[in-house]
C-alpha cells in the first residue's frame, strides 16, 4: 500500500494524516471541525513545504480564526443583514459581522464529519466523510453532506455532495476557504486567472448587481500590494487558477473546470499578514440568497454537486 494513515489528537480534535510512502507528500484532515483540510505539505528541494496555511494552534481553531480551509455551507461568503426571502417566508441568520451587519460563511464550518468510508482506489486515496443536519434558526431546512478526499500524492481533489433530505424544497450553496502558500510573502507570488468577471460590491461588500471585465492576471503577474477581498464570476468552463512561486519553479494550481462542474464562482482574499492568499471555490456568488447568483433550489432527495483540484508542480 503506497499510503499511511495514522491519527493523532490535536487538543480536543483529531487529526487524520495522509502520507504518500512514494513522495512523502502528506495531507491532514480534521474530521471534527467541518472535515477540513489542515496542511498539504510536499517536498520541495529536499525540503517540505505547506501549502495550505492551516492551523498549528488549537485556540485559533477552535475560534476559527480567519475561517482557515472552513467548509462554507448552505451559504458562501454573506448575506445582507442575515436576511433572505424564500418560498414567501423571511428568515433571519444570526449577524455574526456585526461592523457589516451581515452573516457570514454559513454554520458548518465547526460540525463533526464522520467517516464512512476510505481505502486504496486506483491511483490514490479516498477517503468520505459525511455529516447530517436537521436545519438552525434562520434555516430550518435538513440536509446531508458528503466530502470525499481523494489524494494522489502530487494531487488532492475535493469533491462535495449537499443532499436534500427533507420534504420541501431548500435554498443551497457552498464553497470553501483555503489559504494558499508557498516559500515567502504573497507579495512574491505570481498569479494566473484569466476569463472572469469582477464582482462589484458596496462598502459592506454586498454585491451592486454590477460586473466588469477583469484582466489583471490574465497573465502570470506579480501579486504586489494588491488588496484583495473580491468575488469574481468564471466566464468560461476553464476555471482554473494558478499560483508561481519563480524563485523556487514551484506551480500551485487549483481547477475548478468542467462544464458540470457547479463551481461557477471564486472569492480571492488577502490577509493583511501576507503570508498567504485565500482562493475560495464557491457554487454561488455572495448574497446569493437575495441576487439569486447561482443559488441551487434543491428538490427534495437532488443533489447539489461540486469538486476542485489542488496540483503542486
Amino acid at each position: 500500500m503506497p499510503f499511511t494513515i495514522n491519527k493523532e489528537p490535536f487538543g480536543n480534535f483529531t487529526k487524520l494524516n495522509i502520507r504518500h510512502d512514494d513522495t512523502g507528500n502528506t495531507i491532514t484532515i480534521l474530521p471534527e471541525m467541518g472535515a477540513r483540510l489542515n496542511h498539504f505539505q510536499v517536498g520541495l528541494h529536499g525540503e517540505s513545504v505547506d501549502i495550505i496555511d492551516g492551523y498549528s494552534d488549537t485556540d485559533a481553531l477552535a475560534k476559527e480564526s480567519m475561517s482557515k480551509s472552513s467548509f462554507l455551507a448552505p451559504y458562501p461568503n454573506r448575506i445582507a443583514d442575515g436576511k433572505y426571502r424564500f418560498n414567501n417566508n423571511v428568515y433571519q441568520f444570526d449577524i455574526n459581522k456585526p461592523r457589516e451587519n451581515n452573516s457570514i460563511h454559513g454554520f458548518l464550518s465547526n460540525q463533526i464529519f464522520t467517516g464512512i468510508k476510505s481505502g486504496d482506489v486506483d491511483d490514490c486515496y479516498e477517503i468520505i466523510l459525511s455529516c447530517k443536519v436537521e436545519g438552525v434558526s434562520g434555516y430550518p431546512f435538513p440536509f446531508s453532506v458528503d466530502v470525499v478526499y481523494r489524494f494522489g500524492g502530487v494531487w488532492l481533489q475535493v469533491d462535495t455532495i449537499i443532499t436534500n433530505t427533507g420534504q420541501n424544497v431548500i435554498p443551497v450553496g457552498f464553497g470553501w476557504h483555503p489559504y494558499f502558500r508557498m516559500t515567502g510573502t504573497v507579495d512574491n507570488l505570481l498569479m494566473q486567472m484569466s476569463g472572469v468577471d469582477k464582482i462589484e460590491v458596496d462598502k459592506r461588500l454586498i454585491p451592486t448587481g454590477e460586473k466588469i471585465k477583469y484582466k489583471r492576471f490574465d497573465k502570470f503577474t506579480r501579486i504586489g500590494d494588491i488588496e484583495l477581498d473580491t468575488g469574481f464570476v468564471f466566464l468560461n468552463d476553464q476555471k482554473e487558477i494558478q499560483l508561481l512561486d519563480e524563485a523556487h519553479g514551484m506551480y500551485v494550481t487549483i481547477s475548478m473546470r468542467g462544464k458540470d462542474n457547479q463551481y461557477k464562482y471564486v472569492q480571492l482574499y488577502t490577509p493583511p499578514h501576507r503570508g498567504s492568499i485565500a482562493i475560495e471555490p464557491m457554487t454561488c456568488a455572495t448574497d446569493a440568497f437575495n441576487n439569486g447568483w447561482g443559488l441551487k433550489k434543491l428538490s427534495p432527495r437532488e443533489c447539489l454537486r461540486a469538486q476542485f483540484t489542488i496540483m503542486v508542480s
